[in-house]
């Protein structure tokens, strides 16, 4: 999808938040925050993946900032409360879930999680308007910003067309974590908005 066609698809207030430019110095803070979740590897210890998450949700929280957004609740931990941020911009309501992984650049893969402990969780236990994914990289990464509604369809058709492989020992020991495991390329193509943050 190309700018004019994801413009089209979303909202006017969104393609200002997506547009209006980023303050250098949330750009230097979040270059510094991808280069110290790329010192850190993907791995079952619960304490280590906390923190890659807390990382990357301040790294959207500080983009959705740049862009002129109201913060209305971050950093959520109410387990009732079935998103990470919500943000005000020109009067519009966005709600966002966070996701990471810090294995993508030697998987290739990109990891959406379905289910966990024989419950639906991830991308089917989240309320978000917009799922916000950090993906580390050598030299360039990655933000994507991809509507809930857009990625369980995608989620959904391979169900039956099985396009994907699901992955099924991901997560805490025990909890049988399974995720559908897209390419990185391909998740690209997926993602209505895929920002490059170039680290050198």
């Amino acid at each position: 999808m190309n700018d004019s066609e994801f413009y089209v698809s979303v909202d006017k207030n969104f393609k200002n938040l997506l547009d209006h430019p980023a303050p250098e110095l949330l750009l230097r803070e979040n270059k510094q925050l991808f280069s110290k979740l790329l010192l850190m590897e993907g791995s079952f210890n619960k304490k280590k993946d906390y923190e890659d998450f807390e990382i990357a949700e301040l790294i959207i929280l500080n983009y959705l900032l740049s862009k002129n957004n109201k913060p209305l609740l971050t950093f959520n931990k109410d387990p009732k409360i079935k998103f990470d941020h919500k943000m005000e911009y020109n009067g519009k309501i966005i709600t966002y879930e966070v996701k990471v992984d810090c294995l993508c650049r030697k998987t290739g893969n990109v990891p959406f999680e379905i289910q966990c402990r024989g419950r639906a969780s991830g991308m089917y236990g989240t309320d978000a308007d917009f799922v916000a994914y950090v993906i580390p990289l050598k030299n360039i990464s990655l933000i994507g910003f991809v509507k809930l509604e857009k990625i369980l369809s995608v989620l959904d058709e391979n169900k039956t067309s099985n396009k994907y492989e699901i992955h099924k020992t991901g997560g805490d020991p025990g909890s049988n974590t399974h995720n559908v495991l897209i390419p990185l390329n391909e998740a690209k193509k997926i993602f209505d908005k895929v920002i490059e943050v170039k680290l050198l």
